[in-house]
């Protein structure tokens, strides 16, 4: 991911000395990170197909709907022991009847002895079905999520998070131990170098 802020020269006249009212540059800056950290998010529960397979690979690829494909360079249709476990809820609707057995079932699913999920993403319909259910036990649990700017739940040992970037109809029983975000060094939203354009009067920082 990547991305350019241009200011032109006249901009720059206007924007400095006693005449400045903000830092022009570090206000597009700002405006443009939390644009790429809105495109971010999105493709972090893509399927790695977007912008010319260019585009992270996310949920969609890591955890297939229909629990094949190939991660990693492992095709899980040769080696079975590679796909993911997936279920589909007893109602499409996620009835507040049957989600809690739902999720137990899939939850058990997943446990391999003292391996667990611990994080629940979900989308709209599940979440809001899930905490329809617990009434008034619904409780912040871990101040770091609450930091981050999650409201969570739990659900046995998983906390369960809302994302709006998530598909509404979906939930993700995952195990953070074997799960990241690997970033380059030096490359992690950090601004570039400020570059003269050689036809224009401008200035552009990638």
């Amino acid at each position: 991911m990547a991305g350019s802020v241009t200011i032109s020269g006249l901009e720059q006249i206007k924007n400095s000395g006693t005449e400045a009212i903000i830092n022009l540059l570090e206000s597009r800056i700002g405006v443009l990170e939390k644009s790429m950290e809105n495109t971010l998010a999105t493709s972090l529960f893509s399927d790695g197909t977007g912008t010319s397979s260019k585009e992270v690979g996310g949920l969609q690829l890591l955890v297939a709907d229909a629990g094949t494909g190939t991660v990693g360079g492992i095709n899980s249709s040769t080696y079975t022991f590679w796909q993911n476990s997936n279920t589909t809820a007893t109602s499409n609707a996620f009835s507040t009847t049957n989600i809690q057995a739902d999720m137990n079932s899939q939850y058990i699913a997943l446990v391999r002895g003292t391996d667990a999920p611990d994080l629940i993403v979900c989308g709209n319909t599940p979440y809001t079905t899930f905490l329809s259910t617990l009434q008034t036990l619904q409780r912040v649990s871990d101040s770091r999520m609450a930091d981050l700017g999650f409201t969570s739940v739990k659900y046995l040992n998983s906390d369960v998070v809302f994302d709006s970037s998530c598909d509404a109809s979906r939930m993700y029983f995952l195990n953070t131990n074997y799960l990241r975000l690997e970033t380059a060094a030096g490359r992690d939203f950090v601004p570039g170098d400020q570059r003269q354009s050689v036809n224009q009067d401008a200035l552009t920082i990638h």
